[in-house]
């Protein structure tokens, strides 16, 4: 973590999990996202409205932009060699 100032982070949890290597952290984080349901079982259109509103709350966690660099989460875990922090975050759904 050299170089890393991690208070620049602390406005996004994830982020900052991330950098301090917390995986406890970012593990509660992720497992508090809502679930999308399979797709199959979308059947109208309301459900579907329904779903893109939690694609949306989990996107604003963990596709979120707003540090230095414009990174997203998974960008920064990679950035930083964090195997752990990548896969849970691509299990999670981030870009």
């Amino acid at each position: 973590m050299a170089g890393i100032v991690v208070s620049k982070y602390d406005h996004s949890p994830v982020h900052k999990a991330i950098v301090t290597r917390d995986y406890a952290g970012l593990r509660r984080i992720l497992a508090g996202l809502p679930r999308l349901c399979d797709p199959a079982e979308i059947r109208t259109q309301s459900a579907s409205l329904a779903e893109e509103e939690k694609a949306d709350a989990i996107a604003a966690v963990i596709d979120r932009r707003d540090v230095r660099n414009h990174e997203t989460p998974l960008h920064l875990a990679v950035k930083l060699g964090d195997q752990t922090a990548t896969e849970m975050l691509m299990v999670a759904g981030a870009d």
